[in-house]
């Protein structure tokens, strides 16, 4: 966990109003702007947790690829059982 006086992506001051938050997935300390979403970080977790906005990111960019991979393998898989 990351102790900072500023968030670390928009630079916005912590004080009473804007309060520090810890990125569950990276740990960078981020205001709540910048940290609105939550995820489940494996596939064993049943809870949501608050994630930076950069790592919401990269999770969503991880799994479009992964689903687009399975996507194409799928497709060849199917393409040479016809072959056959």
């Amino acid at each position: 966990m990351i102790k900072a006086d500023n968030c670390l992506l928009c630079a916005a001051k912590f004080g009473i109003f804007s309060l520090q938050h810890n990125c569950k997935k990276c740990g960078k300390a981020v205001c709540d702007t910048c940290s609105k979403s939550k995820r489940r970080l494996s596939k064993i977790d049943k809870d949501k947790f608050r994630v930076c906005d950069e790592c919401d990111i990269l999770l969503s960019n991880y799994n479009f690829s992964r689903m687009y991979m399975r996507e194409i393998n799928d497709k060849k898989t199917n393409l040479v059982q016809l072959q056959n």
